[in-house]
Parts: C-alpha cells; structure tokens; sequence
C-alpha cells in the first residue's frame, strides 16, 4: 500500500478508534473518515504520514484535545466530534500550508480564538461555528488577504474585532 493516495472510508459505520501507527502509507495524501463513529484521540503518528494534505474526520467521535499538529496539513475538517479543549496556540506556528480549517460542532471550550492563527497566510475558510469559544476575533485574523468564510455563528464571541 506504499503507493496508496487517496483511502475513501466514509460512511462505512467503522466503530474502532484508530491505530497509533500508519505503516506503509508514505504516499497517502487524502484519508477520508467521515460519518463513522470512530472515538478516541487523534494519533500523533498521523503527522508521519508526510504526505497527508486532506484529513476529514469529519461526523466521528473524536475526543480530546486538539491536535496541533493538523496545521501542518492542507484541509483539516473535524466538524461534528467531541473535541472539548481550546484550540492549542501551536497551530499557528505549524500552519503555512493551511487553507481549510472545519472545527465547527464541537465543545471546543476555555479559551479564545488563538492570535496566531493570523500566521496562516494560505488560510481560505475557518469554519468555528457551535463551539463554545469565548471572548473576541484576533485583529491578526484580518491579516489573511485569501480567507473567504469565516464562520463563527454561535459562539460566545464579542462583536468586537481586536
């Protein structure tokens, strides 16, 4: 499967948690899990597939904290899990490539809408809508000349932009 790069499992009702090494998907570059309900953390070892660009776990059970290390990566979708903890500071210093990123539909909580996320330079869309987010939208944000949507509909944000 080492020339393996696109695996399509969406909606296939997968209900294990996923394994925390990926041997021999070194060309993979879209991973497609969405609508399963697949629980657990997202492994770390993910982030040694180094061609992954497209991870959509989109509609699963993923729980936890964030994982930081999906900045790296082209488009993320995580919409519709149970991540609980605030979006972790280190995306915005792994994020170069980012231009898709789907967040909304958690219970992401105690914290705000990290300032370096401006860092993003690539980033088109930021879907953070239904997640409990508080305070205000970084000035920093205005800083992404490509960003499209930004989605933030029903959060616990000030109107004010910083």
């Amino acid at each position: 499967m080492e020339k393996l790069e696109v695996l399509d499992l969406e909606g296939n009702s997968i209900n294990e948690s996923l394994p925390f090494s990926f041997p021999g998907l070194r060309s993979l570059c879209v991973l497609n899990l969405e609508f399963n309900m697949i629980e657990g953390k997202i492994p770390k070892s993910l982030f040694d597939c180094r061609a992954l660009e497209v991870p959509n776990f989109a509609g699963n059970r993923f729980n936890g904290i964030f994982p930081w290390f999906v900045g790296g990566m082209r488009s993320v979708y995580l919409s519709l899990n149970v991540l609980r903890v605030m979006i972790p500071i280190e995306i915005g210093n792994h994020c170069l490539r980012l231009e898709y990123l789907d967040l909304s539909g958690n219970s992401l909580t105690g914290g705000t809408i990290p300032n370096n996320l401006g860092n993003c330079s690539q980033m088109q869309l930021l879907l953070l809508c239904c997640n409990l987010l508080e305070e205000f939208i970084p000035a920093k944000l205005g800083h992404l000349n490509r960003l499209e949507v930004l989605d933030q509909y029903l959060l616990n944000l000030g109107i004010s932009i910083l």
